[in-house]
């Protein structure tokens, strides 16, 4: 019943994590580190609010039948179903965005494969409290980290990369103080995402 609303989660979320790793300073590595599971659940919560009513409406044909819906169109895909070749799309104009001098550019075919790379995994193993805890309390840290980092030298100017530290910081204000409710937590980030569509579109 929600495998079309699920895989519409999933692609939103997956377009919304490579902008934001496309549009990062760091390296996929520093990336990685640094996208917490608060960063994830916050996009998680903005990739359902891009399902679409139609789409939640017509999952639940599956389960009751013609009979609830009744005067419907007929259709087995859903209307409100964002379709692959979009997202796929979507994803290579910001891919494309980026200058790069890799020969090795990924083709829409790469991209299709990767949003499609969990359809048939049979989930991930469940952690135990005690396993989480002991992640939490010694975290195994990387060898890239031990070798140390270089130091980004800081801009005169304000730059498209200082107003997203900037904009970083606001949205951690937010988060922390008590004068927000989560709904007005989940417009900045909102906010977020529209000022990296944008440095993105800039470039």
């Amino acid at each position: 019943m929600d495998q079309g609303v699920c895989q519409n989660m999933k692609q939103s979320y997956k377009t919304s994590f490579s902008c934001k790793l496309i549009n990062s300073d760091f390296s996929v590595q520093d990336f990685q580190r640094s996208y917490t599971i608060k960063d994830a659940i916050f996009d998680v919560a903005l990739a359902w609010q891009d399902v679409k009513e139609e789409t939640l409406r017509r999952s639940w044909r599956k389960l009751y039948g013609e009979i609830m819906f009744y005067g419907d169109e007929e259709n087995e895909e859903f209307a409100g179903f964002n379709g692959r070749s979009n997202v796929v799309k979507d994803i290579m104009e910001v891919m494309s965005s980026v200058p790069s001098d890799d020969p090795k550019k990924m083709t829409a075919d790469d991209i299709t494969e990767w949003l499609d790379v969990d359809t048939d995994l049979q989930g991930e193993e469940e952690l135990t409290d005690e396993a989480i805890i002991k992640s939490i309390i010694e975290p195994a840290k990387p060898k890239e980290e031990e070798e140390g980092e270089e130091e980004v030298p800081e801009e005169v100017k304000i730059t498209w990369k200082d107003a997203a530290a900037y904009f970083d910081g606001l949205v951690k204000f937010v988060e922390q103080s008590r004068n927000y409710n989560g709904a007005e937590v989940i417009n900045f980030h909102i906010l977020w995402n529209d000022f990296h569509t944008k440095r993105a579109q800039a470039v």
